[in-house]
């Protein structure tokens, strides 16, 4: 029913008014309920109210008591709703009802929260601390409203004693908080920060601690992101804690991943990307947070942080030193969602930064007020005072220091900064404090000269500001070193020291350009252009001068650069003198030239040859601006390759075609005559001497007269110079004019000694890229060829490139758009033997970079059809700063590994049932063995008891007959029959009774312990014997018993007689 919802609603409210069964109205309410919230998870905010709107009207009126779920749902929906789309009015009506009909203060938390963003955007921060107090009182949680400085150091003391021994991970796997009391005041807490942050500085360290200590005491939640982040602001701003802030930084993004906590995600992307980030790393990292808390807010509804992402990013894009124009023109668009919104105090300020950068735009009468279109600071002023606003103070006196020191009201700058500093508690933590210290410093310098009796107090507070400064550039050196520099060449200025401020200065300016801070490389320019001009080095002021008001122009700053103008009105029209650096210079002229020689042009043609890497786009545009600005006919731009010089570009004034002529030799003849096409004499000199060679009549004066060239083409001018970069020869210009002698004249001459300084260095960059494209293009084809799967992931999470084993492995290419948490579901990777999406926190890639070298063999990646098993091995790539820029993925189908473990498993599990099988066989054949032991021993035993009693009742009997026989056979009447018979009977009986001595001795045998009596017998008599014993028994059967004797048969024999019988 669900996925119907609003089809369902929208039916059943068309013909509400036809139900009059209050149960079933209950039952519409519920389903209006139901659909409210499915629009509002959607942003739909307008439609979702219309939807609890219907919902409320269908209640009872003794709905409170009868269906009181139902309606406080509906109710607290409502306020949440009616605050994102604006209608605060309804909002509070729906509030007051809630607050006086909710049975528990937990029922009324939300409300509570909502009327405390309604008063930040309305620009009653105190309001919203009060409401907030109240609430906190109500869960059981005390916090003063005027804090001493007394209690402030006890809490964070209680908060650090909370901390001791617990590192960040420790932190990171506390526990989730399931109190509802506690996470109750989580809310309120996390909605007052915003307030105390501007309002009442000194509650809000009380606000965030109490947060902490909650978090570590009962765990954490998701509002546990904004307070670990908002204590690492606490840790930067006031103990100097940079690298421990930045941790609690770093663990409050990591937290809200973990926990999903979409709610918080707005407020804490803000917090860290406004107040820790740039502590260690450039501003423009900020960015991507501030848009990502931006995103967020808007599709959770947190429009109070929502507005505070916004003006920020417009705060930092201006102190990062954009480009003027382009942001005004993203500040409008900006400032129109900010009014949409009604974000009354986040309007006011965005305005007050807007007017800021049309100032320096042109659009405002007097530059140093913040009076204009967006902005009037006459009424703004009040407004702050009045709901003692000490953000909106702080920046707007910072504004008007900043604005005040760049067109020269420096008494008026240092006052705006004493104001700014009164009120910054105001500004914890954001990039705005170091930009006050850095004009602070700047205007005191400025004025140092001109108060004799200040200047000593005026350099302690220079000193106080740079020691600060010090430490930030350590730990944000892209971000501060720059101004570091500034500060220290200006206060070398003003104490004379002439050789340190130099080096300030290029100190400054290499810092501010390379990290991209163009506003300030412009004022550092300005600022060296008026040391030069002070100690009167005119040049060198001109040409500072020139690149700062280039500089201005290129940050959009018109009004600035009308400001250099009408100051120094000289360095813009007057001509340049400079005579060229030339070693031989064959002749000269007289003759005046009416070009006049524009440094702002030449340093415009000088950026575009440095803006530009591709070798040969490079060579088309540097001939075509050389012959131009020098005012040859022809010209060629020679080369060194390898080991010989080539023509590689040439072009004409006739032409605006350069031809790339890929490594001509300079004796090459032309096509239409047996000339070369370069005076070869000229450009080996230049080769040897590294000077430049100047003819202002090459066929009449000079050393070249003679050369083979010269007799045969008659050029009027030549110039053939040296391309140098760091004492090394890069290349050789060689241009010609055959209109006119002494083409080449000084003004020309300058332009060329700028252009070609450009030309060298832009030269050398571009073979240097063109090596690294070749070497680029090599690592490429060794990846796209790699049977392994390689992927590279920005310090964003997001992927930038994979190569084609990647694709195949993956089932689809890049795909940059996919953030880190939709990694899983987009390439559709899954936890191994399971339907689970692979952990965000646990993927390789993540871990990596965090700083982890990590292999996993758990990855499986679900295609269409099939399952791939993955081995992964991700490892982080840092840049020079030790900054993770980048991870690197390196991943291989491991099925075939996988069978053969699978088989080698199944094989070993056979193999372990097969031996424990055997080994049971084993068992049960060894307790079998020891019965059939044990029952031979007992039948042993009962053998050897009956052999014996055997042979005791044979021998009995036995004996009397032999002894009976005996005593017959002395009868003297026998016949010698019966003698016969007797002695049958004796040997008979003789026999029989060895018979019983060999079976008891059978246990000997069995024991082992037989012996054998050799001695010598009668074998004959032995068969005669065998013969009598057994012929009774024949004569019975009436059988004939015959014995045989072989002939060969011995008579007598060595053995056993009574074993053999």
């Amino acid at each position: 029913m669900i996925d119907k919802i609003f089809e369902i609603v929208d039916h059943l409210n068309v013909g509400v008014e036809l139900i009059t069964a209050q149960t079933e109205r209950n039952e519409i309410a519920n389903l209006n309920l139901m659909a409210g919230r499915k629009a509002k998870g959607a942003t739909a905010y307008n439609a979702a109210l219309g939807y609890f709107t219907a919902g409320m009207k269908l209640l009872a009126i003794d709905s409170w008591q009868s269906q009181y779920n139902l309606t406080l749902n509906l109710y607290i929906e409502a306020v949440e709703t009616a605050y994102v789309t604006t209608d605060f009015e309804q909002m509070e009506r729906w509030a007051a009802v809630v607050l006086q009909q909710a049975k528990t203060v937990l029922d009324k938390v939300k409300v509570f929260e909502v009327k405390i963003q309604t008063r930040v955007a309305q620009v009653k921060q105190l309001e919203a601390i009060q409401i907030g107090l109240q609430a906190l009182n109500l869960l059981g949680v005390n916090i003063p409203e005027s804090p001493t400085e007394l209690e402030i150091q006890q809490r964070l003391e209680e908060t650090a004693t909370a901390l001791r021994g617990k590192n960040i991970d420790d932190l990171m796997n506390l526990p989730l908080m399931t109190d509802t009391n506690k996470l109750a005041a989580m809310r309120i807490l996390s909605s007052m920060l915003a307030a105390a942050y501007i309002a009442a500085p000194k509650l809000w360290p009380l606000i965030n601690c109490e947060q902490v200590n909650l978090s570590i005491r009962y765990g954490n939640a998701s509002f546990s992101t904004l307070a670990y982040a908002s204590y690492g602001t606490f840790l930067i701003a006031t103990l100097h804690g940079i690298d421990l802030g930045y941790q609690f930084g770093q663990l409050a993004l990591n937290l809200v991943e973990r926990l999903n906590a979409k709610e918080l995600r707005c407020k804490t992307f803000f917090v860290v990307a406004t107040f820790v980030k740039h502590w260690k790393a450039h501003v423009n990292e900020t960015f991507s947070l501030f848009m990502e808390a931006y995103s967020s807010g808007l599709e959770n509804g947190d429009l109070e942080y929502t507005s505070f992402a916004v003006i920020d990013k417009s705060l930092y894009s201006y102190f990062k030193g954009s480009e003027l124009t382009e942001l005004e023109r993203e500040m409008v668009s900006f400032s129109n969602f900010l009014a949409q919104i009604k974000q009354e105090m986040s309007w006011n300020y965005h305005q007050m930064f807007r007017q800021a950068v049309l100032n320096l735009i042109g659009q405002a009468e007097n530059p140093c007020c913040l009076l204009g279109e967006a902005c009037n600071e006459e009424k703004m002023l009040p407004l702050y005072l009045e709901a003692n606003s000490r953000s909106g103070l702080h920046f707007f006196y910072t504004h008007k220091l900043i604005l005040c020191y760049l067109f020269g009201e420096f008494s008026q700058a240092m006052e705006n900064a004493t104001q700014a500093e009164q009120y910054i508690d105001g500004a914890f933590g954001m990039l705005s404090v170091p930009v006050l210290y850095f004009y602070d410093s700047l205007a005191r310098l400025a004025v140092y000269s001109s108060v004799p009796s200040e200047q000593e107090k005026l350099l302690l507070k220079v000193t106080s500001n740079q020691d600060l400064m010090k430490t930030w550039a350590h730990h944000a050196p892209m971000n501060h070193l720059h101004k570091f520099y500034l500060v220290e060449a200006e206060k070398a200025r003003v104490l004379g020291q002439i050789v340190e401020a130099i080096d300030f200065y290029e100190g400054a300016i290499k810092a501010a350009r390379e990290n991209k801070y163009l506003q300030e490389e412009a004022l550092a320019y300005e600022l060296a252009a008026k040391f030069y001009l002070a100690r009167g080095m005119e040049e060198f002021a001109q040409l500072y001068m020139l690149k700062a008001h280039y500089s201005y122009i290129c940050w959009g700053a018109k009004a600035k650069v009308k400001d250099l103008e009408q100051k120094y009105p000289q360095f813009f029209t007057k001509r340049s003198a400079i005579p060229p650096k030339t070693t031989t210079t064959t002749s000269s002229t007289d003759s005046k030239t009416s070009a006049e020689f524009d440094l702002t042009s030449v340093i415009k043609a000088s950026q575009t040859l440095s803006g530009e890497i591709m070798l040969e786009t490079l060579l088309g545009k540097m001939m075509k601006l050389v012959i131009e600005n020098a005012g040859a006919q022809t010209g060629y731009l020679i080369l060194e390759k390898n080991g010989q010089w080539v023509i590689e570009a040439s072009g004409t004034i006739a032409s605006d075609e350069v031809q790339i002529l890929h490594s001509v030799p300079i004796e090459t003849v032309s096509g239409s005559s047996d000339t070369p096409m370069v005076a070869n004499a000229i450009v080996n000199y230049v080769v040897r001497t590294q000077e430049s060679v100047v003819l202002n009549d090459a066929t009449h004066e000079g050393n070249f007269t003679r050369a083979p060239y010269i007799l045969r083409q008659q050029p009027k001018s030549v110039l053939c110079a040296p391309l140098i970069n760091q004492g090394k020869l890069i290349g050789i210009l060689y241009l010609e004019n055959n209109l006119t002698t002494g083409a080449f004249t000084p003004d020309r001459l300058e332009v060329l000694n700028v252009l070609s300084s450009q030309a060298a260095i832009s030269i050398e960059n571009a073979k240097l890229y063109a090596e690294v494209r070749e070497s680029e293009a090599k690592l490429m084809q060794f990846l796209e060829a790699l049977p392994v799967g390689v992927s590279v992931h920005d310090a964003t999470g997001r992927v930038s490139y994979a190569n084609p084993t990647s694709d195949r492995l993956m089932g689809k290419g890049v795909i940059s758009e996919a953030t880190p948490e939709q990694l899983s579901q987009v390439y559709q990777v899954y936890i191994e033997g399971t339907e689970q999406l692979y952990p965000t926190e646990q993927l390789p890639t993540l871990r990596a970079l965090k700083g982890e070298s990590v292999t996993v063999e758990d990855i499986e990646v679900h295609q269409e059809g099939k399952i791939v098993p993955l081995e992964v091995r991700s490892i982080p790539v840092c840049d020079d700063q030790g900054n993770i820029i980048y991870a690197i993925n390196a991943f291989q189908d491991i099925t075939e590994r996988k069978q053969a473990q699978k088989v080698l498993a199944d094989y070993n599990r056979t193999l372990e049932q097969q031996v424990q099988e055997r080994t049971l066989e084993l068992k049960k054949e060894i307790v079998e063995r020891k019965r059939a032991e044990e029952a031979a021993n007992v039948a042993n035993h009962a053998k050897s008891t009956f052999l014996a009693n055997m042979s005791h009742e044979l021998r009995s009997p036995l004996n009397a007959i032999l002894g009976f026989s005996q005593l017959m056979s002395r009868t003297p009447t026998l016949t010698p029959e019966d003698k016969e018979n007797l002695r049958i009977i004796a040997r008979s009986g003789e026999h029989l009774l060895t018979l019983i001595n060999q079976v008891l001795d059978l246990s000997k045998i069995e024991a082992g312990r037989i012996t054998l009596n050799a001695t010598s017998f009668d074998l004959y008599q032995l068969l005669d014997d065998l013969e009598d014993m057994f012929q009774l028994k024949a004569d019975n059967k009436q059988l004939q018993l015959l014995f045989e004797l072989a002939p060969n048969v011995p008579r007598y024999m060595q053995t056993d007689e009574v074993k053999l019988r």
